[in-house]
């Protein structure tokens, strides 16, 4: 149980360190934008934003990607360790 409870709240940490890391990557990405978009003007600045939103989307999907490969890879285990407590009681 101990285990299982250090595990969740491991990936819990983990969630939101990533959260904090997007979020600061979106503010420097906003910043970068303003940045650029004072520099050339407003109207050259909106092909970059949708460059923007095309990577940010990317990203997001990579992340979604890397959770569901989590996710199978906590499964196999729960189910090895199950597997190996069963054989164990035998």
């Amino acid at each position: 149980m101990d285990a299982a409870k250090e595990e969740k709240e491991q990936e819990q940490q983990q969630q939101q360190q990533q959260k904090k890391q997007r979020q600061q990557q979106q503010q420097i990405i906003i910043i970068i934008t303003s940045i650029k978009e004072e520099e050339e003007g407003e109207g050259e600045g909106e092909g970059e934003e949708e460059e923007e939103e095309e990577e940010e989307e990317e990203e997001e999907e990579e992340e979604k990607k890397k959770k569901k490969k989590k996710k199978k890879k906590k499964k196999k285990k729960k189910k090895k360790k199950k597997k190996k407590k069963q054989q164990q009681q035998q």
